[in-house]
């Protein structure tokens, strides 16, 4: 899975007028629970895709995104961690809530 360096990234985020990353980031931060809805959300931005996504949502709310970090994703069973996709995220959070409440029962 291993992410790909993509300088150009950094151009495609500069793009963001503060206001459409504050307005956005409201708007995402408004949809959770919904993880699917606070994702699409903020790859709205320019240069956001789902993994940087979740940094954002884990950054503010970390009980409720995990970051889609690929040595996570590698070492969470039940998750292929094969793309940076808005499905392979949504799995990998489902896993990890699972195993969240499994460990909060022992």
């Amino acid at each position: 899975m291993r992410g790909k360096y993509r300088p150009q990234l950094l151009d495609l985020v500069r793009i963001n007028t503060e206001l459409a990353v504050k307005s956005t980031s409201k708007k995402a931060f408004r949809k959770l629970p919904n993880l699917s809805g606070a994702i699409t959300a903020l790859t709205n931005l320019k240069g956001i895709g789902p993994a940087t996504a979740s940094a954002i949502l884990a950054a503010a709310f970390p009980e409720q995104a995990p970051y889609m970090a690929d040595e996570s994703m590698l070492s969470t069973p039940g998750v292929e961690a094969t793309d940076y996709t808005l499905a392979e995220y949504l799995n990998y959070a489902e896993r990890i809530k699972t195993c969240t409440e499994q460990l909060a029962k022992k």
